[in-house]
């Protein structure tokens, strides 16, 4: 069979947002297809230096079919208009992927997603005579003060809006039109949402629809259905809340920073799989394992509210295994039959002394497990001076998720 070859485009800097690029990488490169090629066009500035470059490549040694080239913006956006302190100057970058990227089409993606799906069919949506491909941006396209933003953001209107955080990108067609070139003369304008809008701006009336699953943004988690106002069918939104297959943490909470990050679990399972996890585990183990494992938010009429609950719904997508069977195994069974969830087996590693059944749940030895652990999640109910000893033996079997959990965990 022959090899499909896609061209994925970031833009990253030499702060730590270049460390999560990587995690978006490893994203990708799980869920691809065996015969699926990935070319990823890394944009930089010139302080993304040669040592920053092979310490990224490092990361990825290894991997595959997989290239990864290095694109020098220099310094051209070194003191652009940036209106949130959360944003980066590199957002400016993909403004000039039509004169550096030489191929025929390109997928953009912003540094902080999370890809839950093979790229090739997003790949091969038929762009025509348009210059890009997104999803609609609802806050933008329901604005009360429409005609004022249009004016700053020099659109005729809002109706085509998208975000620019993933981009289908029809570069043939854009070096055609000389497109970064009327990009950059909209630099001086220093527009509210900056390169958004200036892309929108220039791309106007050549634009084209993505299903919102394609840019899940979590900023819109806890809109309710009648606040998108028929932008996207009841079908589109379920699908894509339910079943992501781009996520985008476009919002200033960002899973690596805060346990409160809506959809947070996709993100720390591709990080634990990843060579990052160490970094991030070290930056975040106070408050890691008890956080990630067991917030629980408020109730609200939302397609979110089906994903950020108790165990961020691991009940209701994944398989639940429970190690140990003490008075903490027996704590954390009471705890997840309050939310009506009960564990296919309490999972030990030797059977001698413990019982065959602890509230109705079968004890048995991990040896014992049949096919398909990579579909269970392991939650490890010992005391924390085991774990390392457990997560060690557990590492042998292909899990889909292994999560300890702290000692400072109790059932409230």
């Amino acid at each position: 069979m022959e090899n499909q070859h896609i061209t994925v485009v970031y833009a990253t800097s030499s702060d730590d947002t270049f460390i999560i690029t990587i995690i978006s990488i490893y994203s990708i490169v799980r869920r691809r297809k065996p015969d699926t090629v990935v070319d990823f066009v890394i944009l930089t500035d010139d302080y993304f230096n040669e040592d920053l470059r092979r310490k990224f490549v490092k990361y990825l040694d290894g991997v595959p079919k997989i290239s990864v080239i290095f694109k020098s913006v220099g310094q051209i956006f070194e003191n652009v208009f940036l209106q949130q302190d959360f944003i980066k100057n590199s957002t400016y970058f993909r403004l000039l992927i039509p004169d550096i990227v030489d191929t025929e089409k390109c997928l953009y993606l912003d540094y902080d997603t999370i890809v839950c799906t093979d790229l090739q069919e997003l790949f091969d949506v038929d762009l025509m005579d348009n210059y890009i491909a997104g999803v609609k941006a609802p806050s933008y396209q329901l604005k009360h003060k429409k005609e004022s933003y249009c004016i700053q953001a020099k659109l005729k209107d809002l109706t085509q809006y998208v975000n620019a955080g993933v981009l289908l990108m029809n570069l043939k067609k854009m070096r055609e039109d000389n497109i970064t070139q009327k990009f950059l003369k909209l630099l001086p304008c220093n527009m509210l949402s900056q390169d958004q809008d200036i892309i929108n701006s220039v791309c106007y009336g050549k634009i084209i629809y993505l299903p919102f699953c394609y840019n899940v943004m979590t900023k819109y988690a806890n809109w309710s259905i009648g606040e998108y106002d028929n932008l996207f069918t009841y079908e589109e939104l379920e699908d894509a809340w339910n079943q992501p297959k781009i996520i985008h943490f476009a919002d200033r909470i960002k899973p690596w920073n805060s346990m409160e990050c809506i959809m947070g679990d996709y993100w720390w399972n591709v990080c634990r799989n990843s060579p990052m996890w160490q970094f991030f585990y070290k930056k975040m183990e106070n408050l890691f394992y008890y956080s990630l494992a067991y917030h629980q938010s408020k109730s609200q009429k939302s397609f979110s509210i089906k994903r950020d609950r108790t165990l961020f719904n691991l009940f209701w997508k994944r398989r639940l295994l429970i190690y140990g069977a003490g008075d903490r195994a027996k704590q954390m069974l009471n705890y997840l039959s309050n939310f009506n969830v009960i564990p296919e087996y309490i999972i030990v590693s030797n059977s001698f002394n413990n019982p065959r059944y602890i509230n109705g749940v079968q004890v048995i030895e991990l040896r014992d497990l049949e096919n398909e652990i990579r579909d269970y999640t392991v939650i490890i109910a010992t005391t924390e001076k085991f774990h390392a000893e457990i997560i060690n033996n557990l590492l042998k079997y292909d899990f889909q998720e292994i999560i300890p959990v702290s000692d400072s965990w109790s059932m409230k």
